[in-house]
């Protein structure tokens, strides 16, 4: 299953290569440097490394020898490395930005964000319009947790470079972590138009679209990603779970086998395996799944239930463990499942705060899927799914995400602790409410009573602020349907 913010900590960090004048003395100096230039670490290394040692440059070509060769060591992940060269040529030359802002970048890979703000803040100082250096420390407030300080350092970064690809990107996340769903999805379009090269967008779009159900969406973004990056095991086990979503069940397979080729004992992966397996009822291979997913974490709520789900044939008591116990540590899982395509039924014996929440969270789907509301909806995304311009207008954001919104509604049910007995809590417009007035053992054990909540409900949630507006939009032309 794909986790909401997988990739925040590997934001791309921005480094500058030092391109001094190189000298002229000799060929063999003059290759070196052109080596030390390299966008091939290996190479620039072993160039830089010749350039320095020849004894013959100044103190402000050795100090660009040695930061070109600090962003090398960072590129290989060898961060020590990295900033002992830093430390070279800011010993150098101790007004070199550039130095101060790559040297931030590589404490703030290892984790070391106060000694990163420092060197950013240095890199400012000597030169205040130094892109990198903002975009360097916005990521490292963004890491301490301070986002509306990361933002306005990401806002100067792309004042000063409106071509700033990472920035955007980095700015993205940081929307996202606060909800600004449009905004996150802005910076990471912007991002992928400036440097379609750049994989991290697309992943932490693609991401963020799976979170949003946009299933179609996501696949074509973890297609770019995997195109730039094929061995991004994230970015397999994301594709794998939007298509067993989405039904593309044998793709899925083949999706989370690779993901686990390249990390075997990822407890995410084999989640998303297991669910696919759910899906394909090969219940053998779903269970064995579920059961090293939950001894990787045993608080992934969604491999229980689908344990639950897969032994109902093999061990029924287990089964009814499993879920119960899946239930109090997520009372959305099962409406979740239902969402997600997933209409296995749940096995008898189950206490009635187990099985209320499940059975008339699908049973307001089917009462929803029936309004005229949300045909209209569905209606308007199912003919125009296919089309990419669409989806990406006014129109076609605004049918996905009310679709969502609507479907998640009908998921929300959950039993929360009442005076007496559990109160029915559900969700409107994407605003939960609660009504202890509705009862918990009619719905239970009557199907008429709970139909008719069903059917309410369902008219509730089509009559939201947000659903009438739109519909509102379409009567009025504002927002042509195609």
């Amino acid at each position: 299953m794909i986790r909401s913010l997988a990739r925040s900590a590997l934001a791309v960090l921005s480094l500058s290569a030092i391109c001094l004048a190189g000298p002229a003395q000799a060929q063999t100096q003059d290759e070196n440097w052109q080596h030390c230039k390299s966008d091939n670490p290996d190479l620039n290394i072993a160039g830089c490394t010749a350039y320095i040692q020849s004894g013959q440059e100044s103190n402000q070509d050795l100090a660009g020898a040695f930061s070109n060769r600090g962003v090398a060591y960072f590129n290989k992940g060898q961060f020590d490395l990295a900033i002992a060269d830093y430390d070279q040529a800011i010993r150098l030359e101790p007004a070199l930005s550039a130095a101060f802002a790559n040297r931030a970048a590589a404490y703030g890979a290892k984790g070391q964000y106060d000694q990163a703000l420092a060197d950013s803040n240095e890199a400012i100082r000597l030169d205040p319009k130094n892109a990198e250096a903002f975009n360097n420390r916005g990521l490292a407030y963004h890491m301490k947790g301070e986002n509306d300080t990361a933002i306005a350092d990401y806002n100067e970064s792309v004042r000063l470079n409106p071509e700033y690809a990472e920035a955007f990107n980095n700015r993205g996340l940081v929307y996202r972590l606060k909800g600004k769903v449009d905004l996150a999805l802005a910076d990471y379009g912007e991002s992928i138009r400036l440097n379609p090269d750049l994989p991290s967008p697309f992943y932490n779009r693609g991401s963020l679209y799976s979170d949003q159900e946009q299933f179609e969406l996501a696949i074509a973004d973890y297609d770019q990603d995997l195109r730039l990056r094929p061995n991004d095991g994230e970015a397999w086990n994301g594709r794998c779970w939007a298509r067993a979503v989405l039904g593309q069940l044998v793709q899925a397979l083949a999706d989370c086998n690779q993901a686990l080729v390249l990390r075997p004992k990822d407890a995410n992966t084999l989640d998303s395996r297991g669910f696919t397996y759910l899906k394909m009822e090969k219940f053998a291979p779903a269970i064995a799944d579920y059961y090293a997913a939950l001894a990787l974490d045993p608080k992934l709520a969604s491999s229980l239930y689908g344990r639950g789900l897969a032994e109902q044939k093999s061990n029924a008591v287990k089964a009814r463990s499993d879920i119960t116990a899946a239930l109090a540590m997520d009372a959305q899982v099962a409406g979740n499942f239902r969402k997600w395509g997933v209409t296995i039924p749940l096995p008898s014996g189950l206490p009635a705060s187990a099985t209320v929440p499940a059975t008339l969270s699908g049973e307001i789907l089917d009462a929803l899927e029936k309004t005229p509301e949300y045909r209209i909806i569905d209606g308007l995304y199912d003919r125009n799914k296919g089309d990419a311009a669409w989806l990406e207008s006014e129109q076609g954001r605004s049918v996905a995400v009310l679709r969502r919104l609507m479907r998640g509604d009908a998921a929300v049910v959950a039993l929360v602790p009442g005076t007496g007995e559990p109160v029915v809590q559900y969700s409107i417009g994407g605003v939960k409410l609660s009504d202890a007035n509705i009862r918990i053992a009619d719905l239970a054990s009557d199907a008429g009573y709970r139909h008719a909540i069903a059917d309410v409900l369902a008219r509730d949630i089509c009559g939201s602020v947000q659903v009438q507006g739109f519909l509102g939009s379409l009567s009025a032309g504002g927002t042509a349907a195609k």
